[in-house]
């Protein structure tokens, strides 16, 4: 992991700070560790002095040189026991030094001599302690030799204690020097220097200090060191996550391509840098064809990995682009700068082509393809909002044209989205607010050759008051997703058009698949039945073959509680399909309407389409269902399917879709007839009656 420049400069902190607490402690157990053994020097100094003051008249017989070698040895041996002292020095005011004896002995040998008896003799009869003591260079009449002179740097009346060090060989590796003055009435009588072996004490009080040092700086180490890695880490962490968020404001998570924001600035700076003339952008918007059919067949899980393939195929088709993007869910985008219109046209061409191919996902083979519409800039557009406009109006014209194609802009493109949007806001429009007409279709009864019935047809007008054409605005509300709320519009104000007519007249209403997908088709028609009062013996529901297609078992549960309310059923436009026999048999249709394609032309003449008709009419009758015939056009046509018993009847010859206020002639005429056929009757009866 990459420690940034943050992190280095904190650790560095940590570090000297650790370090710096680290040396005070051993600074300040060093001064420690002095201040003991100078207390401790002192401690022997000032008990030397107390032990010599009781032999303060034999030291002024030996520093006048009456003292022998027997009294010599008495006092030093008496001297010698206080403390660790191994050096004394008697000197004069005028630091002349009067006396001296030493008996350091070398680590080596002060075994060796220590194993001695001081009462042993050497070969001449002297006492080896007084010569240890006194040492080779110093007469016991306590002149001294020359090369012994000693002056202190101190004033010999001042009490005073100081360390040394030595080598061990002629002085201790660590020893005392401490100077104690003799008064007598406030005059300087003579000066004593002692020196104490502090060797073994130093290396005693040494050993404690470093362990205590140790100890502290262990505790300095972990009060400042651990809460400085974790700080460390801590920034690490902020960091990795502070990078993490950057990636994150410029990239899509899961493919890794850039996002929608990020593409759009680096799309902006490079059509800036664009000029008149040379080269040109071209926007490339790519859409992969039914991915909602993948998630709801496959799952989220393969649709995600199915973007992340696409994505990585995307890059390696398009690793010369200036930038590739994620811009929407199954939505993707790229731009480069060209300068040769025909090459990039052929490269679109053979993306599109390239991305379109199967796609091993889960043990699941999908083929997957994709449709794509490009622009280029600045000969389409004037900036870069209108550029990405014009490469998703081409990309919607490759997907009306069929998808798994491309598509790039032209101008003829823009008026027919203009068109599509216009169309899109009136359908919003009369969903909400019932901006539409309604329009009635007569059904005519076979056998009473009259009206039974109506068929509701949606009819929208254009801005300009003209009509859409339904085959042009159903599609295109299916394709919006408002076909449910729609249809229950279209219900609606169709049955309370029906509570007008007369009782046996019957209201037909189509159904579009949408209207099954949520489910809540059953509820939306019982409340209308409710709302506007209609009997449900009433209304009759019409359904294609594509709806028993789309989940049958879900639908043909829908369509029995409907039945349960006392809706009639009626399969439209029959014959047309492949299933449509089969899906007599899953389910008890009330009525089926035939196609008014085998209307088409002259039946009279055409044995074969009277047969497939009187087949179809015939197994209609035998499953005891009604049949109605579509597209009736002639009257030859009303003659043949009157004689093929034919139950109802249904086209311009009998009548066109007419709006709701021009319906009543229907029933009034029939009205008429039945008021003037019952006059005839009674004169009849009367004329009968007279005779």
């Amino acid at each position: 992991m990459t420690v940034n420049w943050k992190s280095k400069k904190l650790y560095f902190a940590a570090g000297l700070l650790a370090i710096s607490a680290i040396a005070a402690c051993i600074y300040a157990m060093m001064a420690i560790l002095n201040h003991m053994l100078l207390q401790d020097a002192r401690a022997d100094g000032v008990g030397w002095a107390e032990n010599a003051a009781t032999q303060t008249h034999n030291i002024e017989r030996l520093l006048e040189g009456e003292a022998n070698f027997s009294l010599t040895e008495r006092i030093l041996r008496q001297l010698r026991d206080v403390g660790n002292i191994y050096s004394v020095q008697f000197l004069a005011p005028n630091g002349e030094v009067r006396f001296e004896a030493n008996q350091f002995h070398p680590e080596e040998t002060s075994g060796l001599a220590a194993n001695h008896d001081h009462d042993e003799h050497d070969v001449e009869g002297e006492p080896r302690i007084a010569e240890a003591m006194v040492g080779p260079h110093m007469h016991v009449d306590g002149t001294f030799h020359a090369n012994l002179t000693h002056t202190l740097a101190v004033d010999l009346a001042s009490h005073t204690v100081r360390l040394g060090a030595g080598d061990g060989h002629h002085e201790p590796l660590h020893y005392a020097e401490v100077n104690h003055p003799v008064l007598k009435d406030g005059v300087l009588q003579y000066a004593l220097r002692v020196r104490v072996d502090q060797t073994e004490r130093f290396t005693l009080f040494q050993t404690a200090i470093w362990e205590i040092s140790l100890l502290l700086g262990a505790t300095a180490l972990f009060v400042v060191g651990i809460p400085a890695y974790l700080s460390v880490r801590s920034r690490k962490e902020a960091d990795l996550a502070d990078q993490r968020a950057h990636y994150l404001s410029k990239h899509d998570s899961m493919t890794g391509l850039a996002n929608r924001n990020y593409f759009l600035d680096k799309l902006e700076r490079h059509a800036n840098k664009v000029k008149a003339g040379q080269d040109k952008i071209a926007f490339v918007a790519i859409d992969v064809d039914g991915f909602k059919e993948v998630n709801d067949s496959y799952g989220h899980d393969v649709g995600d990995e199915l973007l992340i393939q696409f994505a990585a195929q995307l890059k390696y088709e398009c690793q010369n682009f200036q930038s590739i993007a994620r811009i929407g869910g199954d939505e993707f985008a790229c731009f480069t700068r060209f300068t040769d219109d025909e090459e990039m046209r052929q490269f679109i061409d053979n993306l599109q082509k390239s991305m379109s191919h199967p796609y091993e996902i889960k043990d699941h083979n999908l083929i997957s393809t994709v449709s794509i519409g490009a622009a280029f800039y600045p000969d389409d557009a004037k900036d870069v909002t209108d550029l990405m406009k014009k490469a998703d109006i081409a990309l919607y014209a490759a997907k009306t044209d069929g998808r798994n194609g491309y598509a790039i802009f032209n101008s003829a493109m823009e008026a027919e989205i203009a068109s599509r949007r216009e169309l899109e806001a009136l359908l919003r429009h009369a969903a909400q607010h019932h901006s539409f007409d309604l329009f009635f279709q007569p059904l005519y009864c076979s056998e009473r050759k009259s009206a039974c019935g109506f068929e509701a047809l949606m009819r929208l007008r254009d801005h300009s008051g003209d009509f859409v054409s339904p085959d042009k605005f159903i599609p295109v509300a299916e394709e919006m997703g408002i076909m449910e709320e729609l249809g229950l519009a279209i219900l609606l104000k169709a049955a309370e058009a029906a509570m007008k007519w007369p009782d046996y007249l019957r209201l037909a209403v189509n159904l579009s698949a949408m209207q099954f997908e949520s489910g809540n088709l059953v509820a939306q028609v019982e409340q209308v039945l409710k709302t506007t009062g209609l009997p449900p013996k009433r209304l009759e529901l019409e359904i294609t073959e594509s709806l028993l297609m789309q989940n049958t078992k879900r639908n043909i549960s829908q369509l029995n509680k409907l039945k349960e309310l006392g809706v009639s059923i009626a399969m439209d436009d029959f014959g047309t399909g492949y299933s449509s026999l089969g899906y007599l048999w899953q389910f008890p249709f009330d009525k089926i309407k035939i196609d008014r394609s085998f209307l088409g032309g002259d039946e009279t003449s055409n044995e074969k389409a009277m047969q497939v008709i009187s087949t179809i009419i015939a197994l209609g009758h035998s499953l005891e269902m009604r049949v109605t015939a579509e597209g009736v056009e002639t009257e030859s046509q009303v003659d043949m399917l009157h004689e093929l018993q034919c139950d109802q009847l249904q086209g311009f010859y009998l009548g066109r879709p007419t709006p709701e206020a021009e319906l009543s002639k229907y029933w009034l005429e029939e009205d008429e007839a039945i008021t003037t056929i019952t006059s005839l009757a009674n004169r009849r009866l009367r004329a009968a009656g007279s005779d």
